[in-house]
């Protein structure tokens, strides 16, 4: 399977000691809300950041202080190996498989290492040094944008409406929103 650890080591070593600080920063100007759930003793927020393989994803988890780095895949992804893995009896460091989802997590943490604007500051996922050679990437679409505190004032509520949009858009939240809307 993939090796994580030397994963950040190979791609860049400063991935693997990431201050949270800054990181939560940046993640939350570049990706949005944390888009995965955390737990609530050791970690602040999450993020589940899409690669260019279909099915898998680096994981970021944003502790009190510092940060991890992992990776995860769709179950569907997940058996399509176990199943290489059964047929080859072993699934060889070098597989076609192991290689796509290797090039696509270097490839996410490569793309993690470009900075993203703050106002009219280009802000790094390690604070306001960066590499000005990298392009900027863009902002998330809200970036900016806030939310009412009352709108959390009973999660039930807010998870039943969440549940409700995604019904009606079968799991596409854009679409059950659109249909929300129109039924008022």
């Amino acid at each position: 399977m993939i090796d994580m650890e030397k994963l950040c080591q190979e791609v860049e070593p400063l991935l693997c000691k990431l201050d949270a600080d800054h990181a939560f920063l940046y993640l939350f100007r570049r990706f949005g809300f944390p888009n995965i759930g955390s737990d609530d003793h050791k970690n602040v927020c999450a993020y589940a950041i899409p690669c260019e393989v279909q099915g898998t994803f680096v994981i970021l988890k944003i502790g009190g202080t510092r940060c991890s780095i992992g990776w995860t895949a769709t179950e569907e992804l997940f058996n399509r190996y176990m199943e290489e893995e059964r047929l080859m009896r072993h699934l060889p460091e070098n597989s076609e498989f192991v290689t796509q989802c290797n090039w696509a997590i270097r490839k996410t943490l490569r793309d993690l290492l470009r900075p993203v604007f703050v106002r009219d500051v280009q802000r790094w996922i390690f604070g306001l040094q960066y590499n000005r050679e990298l392009t900027p990437a863009k902002p998330f679409k809200s970036a900016g944008y806030g939310l009412s505190e009352d709108l959390f004032e009973d999660p039930n509520v807010l998870y039943e409406l969440i549940d409700h949009i995604r019904d009606m858009g079968k799991g596409n939240f854009a679409v059950g929103a659109r249909k929300v809307l129109e039924e008022r």
